[in-house]
This record gives C-alpha cells, structure tokens and sequence, in this order.
C-alpha cells in the first residue's frame, strides 16, 4: 500500500469522530436539497394533471329547467367538445359530533356517463346507487363510513336520513377541511328523498379547444346568442377561469419549496467549507513536514480532496434515499390538504443528475478551498505555523475596538470569536439560514392571522345566515330578534353579477368573472368596514355602489369615480363607485336597497340574515338561531360565525406555513448540531492554547467561561442575523399573499413564540459547547500543551 493511502486511511481512523460528523452534515443538507427539489417537480407537475383530470367546465349555463332536447342542441353546437346536465343546491348536514356543516349538493342524472366535472372512486367507479356520495376530503368532518347514515336538511326545515353510498374525489375543488364545507353528490332520485328538486337546470360546457378567459367569454356569449335565437336563452352564462380554487395558494407553497432547497444549499456548503476549515488548521503541521520530504502540492491537495470525496458520495447515496422519502411525505401531505391525485409518484432523471451535482459540487468546492489554501503553503510557514496569529488589517482594528474595560476574560473571548472571519462567516451564515428560516414561518403565519382578525374585527356582524327561499325581510328579522343574547339582526340581500364593459372601453375587463353583490338596508347598523377611499351612499344615491379591493384588481382601471354596468341576467343597470374597502372573502360589490333592486328586480324578499350578538355567545346564539329559524319554517342553507371563518382561514395558511415549520425547525437543528460540532473541532484545534491559558493560572472554570462567550457572542449574532433576515423573508411573502391570497394589505409582525424558539435554540448551542469543551478541561496541562 502506497504512503498516501496509508495517511488516508490513518486519518479516517483517528479522526472518525471528525468525519462522522462532517459526513452527518452534508447527508442531512443533501436531504433536503432532494425532499425540496423532488417535492416540488412531482407537485408542480401533478397539480396540473390532477386538475386537467377533473375535465372542469369552461361554460356554465343556468335554465329554470334542462330538458333531454336541450342538452342534445348544446352537445351539436360545433365548438362544444362535451357537455353535461347538473343541479346544485345548498343545504345543511350533521356530523357524528353534532355539528352541521353547509353542504354542496350535486344533483347528477347520470353516474356512469360523466363527460365533465368528473367524479372518480380510488376503488372503483361511481355508480347510481341508493344513498348519497361524498367528496373524500369531508371524510374527516363528517366522522361518516360508507353505510352510515347521516342527517340532511330538506328545503321544509325538516331532516332527512340518508345512507353513505361512497366517498368520491372531485379534484377540482378545495378541501372541505379548509372550507368548513361538505361536497356531495346524489342521484335525482335520492335528490328527491331530500327535498331537492331532481331536474337539473344547469349545462356544463366543454370547449373543443379552449384558450384563454377571453376566448371562453367570447363562446359564452356566441353560445347564448344562439340560445336565445332558438328561444330557449338561459338565464345566465358563466366563463369559467379554468384554475383551481387555490391556485394562488399552490404557486405560493411551490415557491416556498424552492426557497427551502436553496436555503438547504446553502447550509449544506457553508457547513461543510467551516468544519473542514478547522480540520485544515490541524493538518498544517503535517502538511509541513510532507512538503519537507518531498510532496508537491497537487499531491498533496489530492490527498485531501481523496479523503472528502468518498464521503461525499457516500453522503449522497445514504441522503437520496432519505431525501426521497422525505419528499413524498410531503407531497403525502400536500396531496391530502390541497386534495389533489398524484398519479405519478417518479421523478425527472435529469432532476436527479442535477440533485447531484449541486448536492455534490457545492460542498465539495465550498471544502476545496480550505484544502487548496492549506496545501499551497511553504513548508516552512507549515512547521512554523503557531496556531494562533496576531491579527492584520481590517480584523486588527476590529480587535482593538473589542475592548471591555476592567474584564479581560471577556475581552479575549471576543476578539477570538472575530479572529477568523471566514470561518465565522460561514459558521454564521449556516445558522442564520436555518434561524431565518424558522422565525420566517412563524412571523408569516402571526402575521397573516392578525390581519384576519383585525378585518374580522372591522366586520359589524357575528354572524351570517342565508336561507334556502327568500322571505320577508320583517319575518325573518322577528325571528332573529327573538334568539336571546341577539343584539341586532338585519335582513341583507345578495346576487351575483358581472360587471360588462361600457361603450368607450374604459375597463379592462373579463366578462366570465362573477361578482357578489350585497344589498343592505339604508340604515343598517352592521356595515362597518373601514374606507380606504371615498365614502358610503347617500340615501339619495340609487346609483352609487361601494366596491372592495378585489373587485378592483379584477378590474383593471376601476377607480373612485368609475361608472360600471352591472349585468344581471339580462338586465344592464349603470352605477357609479363611490367608495372602495379592504376585506378579505370574496370579490364584493355593496348597495342600498333602492340600488339593489334597480340592479337585479328580486322584490323586497331577502334571503341572507346578518346577526350582532352579545360578546362571548356567538357558538351559542347560531345553535340556537338555527333552531328558531327551523320552528319558523325557514330553513338555513348556511350559517357561518366569524369562528368559523377564521377556522377555514387558517386551515388554507396550513397548506403553506406548517411545511415552513417542520423544515425551518429541521434546518435550526441541523445548524445548531453543526455548530457544537465545530466547536468540538476548535476545541481540540485549541487544545495547546487551552494548555497555555491553564499554564499562566487560568482556572478550569475561566477557560469554560471563555469559551461560553464566544459560543453565546457567536449564537447571538446569529440569532440577531436570522431576524433580520427573516424580516425580509417574511415580509416578502406578506407581499405575495397580499397580492395574490388575500387583497389587502398584510403588515407585518414578529412571533414571539419564534422568538423564544430561536433563543432556545440558542441556549441549546451553549449547552452544547460547554459538554464540548469539558473533554478537553479534563485534561492536564501537560496532556494539553502535547496534543497534537
């Protein structure tokens, strides 16, 4: 065996310890680097497959009824690739616990012959069968199997009892955890045993070829056009967008995930580069005397790019396995909380040819340049070489600035702790990822829940009601005002509109897009949201309209000021805004009476009920509000408190922050564990200046204490870098979901439960260094003042 593969294996034999570490290093920074990256190819592809899966209509056309002879006029149409008759209504159903949930029922005519809007069964396919399906993702809410019966309101107020025929999946909904709703789907026939009017009155349309919303808003009005030619024109048409509802939600938790892989990166390399820094420091003596007897630097740089090579392609060959399973746990995940099919689990191959070279390349160039510097010395600058020199240049004025009047001790821990910058800076930059990472997660989440809570807050009502016919506004608020614990109950009214483009093309708009319109009593005392611009109608105003910031930024160049045509049905009605608002729910547009019925021509029925009630009973007063409305013979279709709504709110932030969480934590520990370990190497680097201190008269208990300062001087700065750093991260994000999520603006705040996580973590660093440091204490001033 030739010499230098003797010192090789020399070196992993006595440096075991060392190696073992570096080794956990790097295989724990590989695995993520490839449980990030695998996570977001497999989602980013599947995402779109699952929904394309679904076959989602372009165009939805309501009738009062569908007939037989209908749908076959709308299936030859040329431009029409498949179509489907559908009915859906709103109801209310009980889950084992009690609770009723708002339900989405589906009435469909024919089961096995799907052609859009696809349902599946993992187990087999959906059939007419006696009972009622659910969507998979209610499962959970419901606490139901396959047999069970469960309670379902009629439209009479009365409950009906109906049996599980199966759990479907419709992937082009949201999760019903996330929108406290249940999605179900029955045949007419079971329809009928509910209640429901079995006839659809609905056409689900399905371009051949479909572009963008323009081209499906463009086929909308040529297909109702057409309609209306042959006296049968519907009484609305919708140009769907062809997104999923949480679209906005998947691109920001994808682009979550490509952040995690380059904090992973970065970890992974600066680690490496710090521990085999210290380790070089070590070997500069023995460098030395091979260089004395002969070795030339490339022998010598390939003697130590030798010893790291193996382990770094051991370390990513124990990593790929480690990294793949960690991420399909997470698409595990994301399958379920986006509620999506991922039908292939595999992963591009290029992906992982490219997972290696980063995963391999990074570190091992980030290791070379220790080794490169090491081995270009002299030997006589090797055997010369003290260990420990005085500082030059910048770093010489900075130690002279570290002064601490009247304490020596703490001194000379400091200015060790900026002794060598490189290594400090890589060390730093390796915890203050994993500590940025983390407080980002937390700061995001407090930050995005206090903004729901404050427009929560700004909402005048506790409560939301919409019924399943509308009544007489003072039935239904007599009804309300006899619930005890109800402080003020007013009737509202709703409708959905578009908003159509006036003859001199001020607005940019997509005519598909439907909008809320909310009419609200002229003196109602539960409208309290905040104006951003403007102000409210006047009781003189019939055409005066406030609108929120969703609706103007699907609008582009509406403005205060802006005249719109609401278009209802075929009414076209002109109005002007006069008010804008911030809320986070839906695209809203709010009216007086007078306005609202200039736009829609309802009547003065309504058929929504907003409640106040006295704080602290809002659980109680929907429960009992439900009961009353039922005695009355009105039946609810949906009752949402605020709980509720702030429940739906941060299930969907799950879908982003509680991955955030587990890896930030993930990437603190590792860094932290990284840092003790290089400690342990300092420590044993320093083991002959130990050795020095004790022989001048420093204690054991003072040599600790230096060492603990420069532990907690470099833990601080750490922690001090990662809130910074977070700030930013975090505030980015709040920008993204500002934009895309939740349309208003979203300030931000730091978590103080992040905060106390961080400084946990870094007390668990000075923990670590003081077992570290024990080791080499218990030796004796001469064992010290020898080792090598």
């Amino acid at each position: 065996m030739i010499t230098q593969w003797r010192k090789i294996l020399g070196d992993f034999r006595h440096h075991r310890l060392q190696i073992f570490l570096l080794g956990l290093v790097l295989t724990l920074g590989t695995a993520g680097v490839v449980a990030a990256l695998n996570a977001r190819a497999i989602l980013g592809r599947e995402i779109a497959v699952s929904y394309a899966s679904a076959k989602s209509p372009d165009i939805v056309l309501w009738f009062e009824k569908v007939d037989p002879a209908l749908l076959d006029q709308v299936r030859a149409r040329p431009g029409v690739g498949a179509v489907d008759a559908r009915r859906t209504s709103l109801t209310r159903v009980a889950a084992n616990s009690g609770e009723w949930f708002t339900m989405r029922l589906t009435v469909i005519p024919d089961f096995p012959n799907q052609q859009v809007a696809l349902l599946h069964q993992h187990t087999a396919a959906p059939a007419a069968a006696a009972g009622i399906f659910i969507e998979q993702s209610g499962q959970t809410l419901l606490e139901k199997k396959v047999g069970d019966e469960v309670q379902v309101r009629t439209p009479a107020g009365e409950v009906a009892r109906v049996r599980v025929a199966g759990f479907l999946h419709d992937t082009a909904v949201a999760p019903s955890t996330q929108d406290r709703a249940i999605y179900a789907y029955v045949a007419p026939a079971t329809a009928s045993l509910l209640g429901q009017n079995p006839e659809p009155d609905q056409l689900l349309v399905k371009m051949k070829e479909r572009g963008d919303l323009g081209d499906a808003t463009e086929f909308s009005e040529d297909l109702s056009a057409w309609l209306k030619n042959r006296n049968t024109p519907p009484l609305r048409a919708d140009a769907m967008a062809n997104t999923h509802p949480h679209a906005a939600l998947m691109s920001t938790m994808l682009a979550v995930l490509e952040v995690l892989a380059a904090i992973a990166f970065t970890c992974s390399a600066a680690l490496a580069a710090g521990m085999i820094a210290i380790w070089m420091k070590r070997e500069v003596r023995q460098v030395g005397i091979m260089k004395a007897i002969g070795a030339r630097f490339s022998q010598i740089a390939a003697q130590y790019l030798a010893l790291v090579t193996p382990l770094g392609l051991a370390s990513f060959a124990v990593a790929l396995p480690i990294g793949t399973l960690i991420g399909r746990a997470v698409v595990k995940y994301y399958e379920t909380s986006l509620n999506i099919d991922v039908a292939d689990w595999s992963v591009p191959a290029n992906l992982i040819l490219k997972e290696a070279i980063f995963a391999l390349g990074i570190p091992f160039l980030a290791m070379a340049l220790p080794i490169l510097r090491a081995a270009k010395m002299s030997a006589r600058q090797a055997i010369q070489d003290p260990g420990i020199v005085a500082p030059t240049g910048p770093i010489s004025l900075t130690a002279k600035l570290i002064t601490m009047p009247g304490n020596r001790r703490l001194t000379f821990a400091l200015r060790n702790t900026f002794r060598r910058p490189w290594r400090l800076t890589a060390t730093l930059l390796a915890l203050s990822a994993g500590g940025a990472l983390l407080l980002t997660a937390y700061n995001t989440y407090e930050s995005l829940m206090r903004v729901v809570d404050v427009s929560l807050a700004s909402q005048g009502h506790d409560i939301e009601v919409q019924l399943q016919r509308p009544v007489a506004p003072a039935q239904l608020e007599s009804v309300a005002r006899a619930v005890p614990d109800v402080e003020i109950a007013e009737a509202f009214r709703r409708a959905s509109v578009n908003i159509v483009a006036d003859a001199n093309g001020a607005l940019s708009i997509a005519e598909g897009r439907r909008f809320l319109l909310c009419g609200y009593p002229p003196e109602t005392r539960l409208i309290k949201l905040p104006l951003q611009e403007g102000r409210w109608p006047r009781a003189d105003e019939p055409d005066a309209v406030v609108v929120n910031r969703l609706v103007q930024n699907a609008t582009p160049g509406l403005h205060l000021g802006s005249e719109i045509a609401l278009k209802f049905r075929e009414r076209r009605t002109k109005m002007r805004v006069v008010g804008l608002v911030e809320e986070i729910g839906t695209p809203t547009i709010y009216t007086a009476f007078p306005a609202f019925e200039a736009v829609t021509a309802l009547g003065d029925n309504s058929q929504v009920l907003r409640v106040k009630t006295s704080a602290g009973h809002e659980q109680a007063v929907a429960s009992a509000l439900d009961q009353a409305l039922l005695d009355a013979h009105l039946a609810p279709s949906l009752i949402s408190t605020r709980v509720e709504f702030r429940t739906a709110l941060n299930e969907h932030f799950a879908v982003v922050t509680a991955v955030m969480k587990m890896i930030a934590l993930a990437a603190a520990l590792v860094g932290a564990i990284s840092l003790v370990a290089s400690v342990s190497l300092s420590v044993l680097e320093r083991a002959r200046e130990i050795g020095v201190i004790r022989a001048l008269g420093a204690t054991p208990r003072a040599v600790l204490w230096i060492f603990l300062i420069e532990g907690s001087a470099v833990a601080l700065l750490s922690a001090v870098i990662s809130i910074f750093g977070s700030i930013y991260f975090a505030q980015a994000i709040n920008n993204k979901a500002a934009r895309e999520l939740l349309h208003v603006a979203v300030p931000l705040y730091v978590s103080r439960l992040g905060l106390m996580m961080l400084f946990s973590g870094a007390l668990f660093i000075i923990i670590g260094v003081w077992l570290s440091v024990g080791r080499i204490l218990r030796m004796s001033v001469r064992e010290a003042l020898a080792y090598e």
